[in-house]
């Protein structure tokens, strides 16, 4: 593949540009794609310590086919206290309508109800009465716990806010079946068991599931398996659905007129040893965005805007989470139903924690292919200036670089690359760069601290960066690969900002083959994998390893078929003393 070529692909796939069409056009446009959609949230259990991890699976419905939908790429998951206040805020890949990872609680988290709560930036249109609400409660070790005579506590801050949804008959659920040879698994031991799936009929239906043993649920009935089928009509688009991926949404205005501003030229970088920088164009309303690849964790961003007119700009990024609001003021309290249960968890997670710093190493799966190529390729020469006397940088590349001339007298310098490239529209110079980050001003770029440079980077060929030209790129590499080498202007936005929630591994120790192993294990969950398929027998084997904690625990299931069948089931069993122990 060649450069042009190249960088052709890398930025269709990972730039887009507002088109200077009226709201109203774009929102009919949009209201005929628009797809109504509905998230399960399944995780491996009710009842957590803080410190300890949240695993999750998210199932995202297309409310009017009643089946899982690609339409969002991107959801967003929070946790959230009894005050309203966010403990927690995630952004979750979805893959054909599906999507996992973990939350690590605080150690800090104090005992409460807690409610986990997902949507698309596409349910934002409907308000926060189409999103999703997960019951979840959370004890902190050594802070008392108020208990209530009651045998069943509401939770009514945490119920589902779907709107009402038809029933689902017989024929369209989905049965699971858990099935094991024994009941009694002793302490540090390997046990196996069986998933099948089959419909209302007893045919066998190949699914999709997420599978968890844990210590039991507090409440019987956990999720709803209707999927609403009356969601109210949507009139207007506010929130871009996110089809294609993370989209990151913003406006340039005058600073002083604090007017929109159209066709200014926007420049997103995410400094780091892979430079990654897009561009953009405002349109008639000032705003912007861009299609971001598969980022990870938090990131730090850089976004500069530069106006035709040569005014003041302010940058604004669209508020990426939905409001929220206070839940339940009430104290919270269990049932006295529900005590021992708590204290088992607590003291299960205290054990593990004693002894922490022994645990595995938390393994995750990246899946993005650009990570480690910068946006502009390959380049066509580099230059270490630890190979070379360390001249100040006008110097340096008029003695050492020769792909690039240094132009204008000392003090004015100004740097060209070496090739036959014109353009009469745009006679833009090389790109600069800094660790990433575009340079505008030359001067400011040729009086960087030699000695915090590493490397140079040189591309000679014309360059397209949305929506401009260039006549090549010059990047300078720090030793910190951060940025910190220069200032950039006031009028730029650095922030960090919330990419993808990289996929965790679940790890549990192998007692198989390390039986003799001293460290105590006392996991609250033994078991989680939500990426099971049944074949099209309707089965799956599946292996799991006790711990050391004695006790019941339930294995729970849940999942949908390729023609939308959904459904649950769950199986208690009893993790026994071992007889040689």
């Amino acid at each position: 593949m060649t450069r042009i070529s190249y960088i052709s692909a890398l930025c269709l796939s990972s730039c887009i540009m507002l088109t200077a069409q009226s709201s109203s056009d774009l929102a009919v446009t949009r209201l005929e794609q628009f797809v109504p959609e509905h998230i399960w949230i399944h995780t491996d259990r009710q009842l957590y310590v803080s410190g300890e991890t949240i695993w999750f699976k998210l199932y995202n419905f297309d409310t009017s086919k009643q089946q899982l939908t690609d339409f969002s790429k991107v959801a967003y998951l929070e946790l959230i206290d009894q005050q309203g206040l966010a403990a927690s805020q995630i952004k979750v890949g979805l893959v054909d309508g599906t999507g996992q990872g973990s939350i690590e609680l605080s150690e800090a988290l104090p005992n409460g109800r807690y409610t986990l709560r997902a949507y698309t930036r596409a349910m934002r249109n409907l308000g926060a009465s189409a999103f999703t609400s997960l019951s979840l409660i959370v004890l902190r070790p050594g802070q008392a716990i108020a208990k209530t005579p009651e045998e069943q506590l509401e939770l009514s801050a945490t119920k589902s806010l779907s709107a009402p949804s038809t029933t689902t008959t017989g024929e369209r659920r989905l049965q699971i079946g858990i099935t094991s040879s024994i009941t009694d698994f002793p302490q540090r031991s390997q046990g196996t068991f069986e998933v099948t799936t089959t419909d209302a009929k007893g045919a066998p239906v190949a699914a999709q599931l997420s599978v968890s043993i844990a210590l039991p649920r507090l409440q019987n009935k956990w999720i709803d398996l209707e999927i609403p089928s009356n969601r109210k009509p949507i009139s207007t688009i506010d929130f871009l659905p996110e089809k294609e991926g993370l989209v990151l949404e913003g406006k340039v205005i005058n600073a002083q007129s604090k007017e929109a501003l159209a066709k200014a030229s926007v420049y997103l970088a995410f400094p780091g040893k892979t430079a990654l920088v897009y561009g953009a164009e405002t349109d008639e309303f000032g705003r912007f965005q861009f299609l971001l690849p598969e980022l990870y964790s938090l990131r730090q961003l850089v976004i500069q805007a530069i106006s035709r007119d040569e005014v003041p700009v302010k940058i604004e990024i669209a508020e990426e989470f939905h409001a929220t609001q206070v839940i339940d003021t009430s104290q919270f309290s269990i049932p006295l139903a529900w005590e021992e249960m708590a204290e088992t968890a607590l003291i299960n997670a205290q054990v593990g924690k004693a002894y922490q710093a022994f645990e595995l190493t938390p393994e995750y799966t990246l899946k993005n292919p650009f990570l480690d190529v910068p946006f502009f390729g390959e380049p066509d020469a580099q230059y270490r200036l630890d190979d070379y006397t360390r001249f100040p940088l006008p110097e340096f590349f008029f003695e050492v670089v020769t792909e690039v001339s240094v132009r204008g007298k000392f003090g004015q310098e100004r740097l060209e690359i070496n090739n036959s490239w014109t353009s009469p529209k745009n006679k833009l110079g090389p790109l600069l760069l800094v660790d990433g980050v575009p340079v505008f001003d030359q001067a400011s770029f040729l009086k960087l601290n030699n000695k915090l440079i590493e490397s140079t980077e040189i591309v000679s060929d014309p360059f397209w960066l949305n929506p401009h030209y260039y006549q090549g790129v010059i990047q300078i590499s720090s030793f910190e690969q951060q940025a910190y080498s220069f200032v950039t202007p006031a009028a730029a936005l650095q922030q960090s900002y919330l990419t993808l929630l990289p996929e965790r591994n679940f790890l549990a120790p192998d007692h198989v083959t390390q039986d003799d192993s001293p460290l105590p294990d006392f996991r609250n969950t033994l078991y989680w994998n939500a990426s099971v398929q049944t074949d099209a027998a309707g089965k799956a084997q599946l292996t799991f390893t006790t711990s050391d904690a004695i006790g019941e625990y339930e294995i729970e299931v849940l999942g949908v078929s390729e023609m939308g069948i959904k459904g649950s089931g769950s199986k208690r069993i009893n993790v026994v003393k071992a007889i040689d122990r």
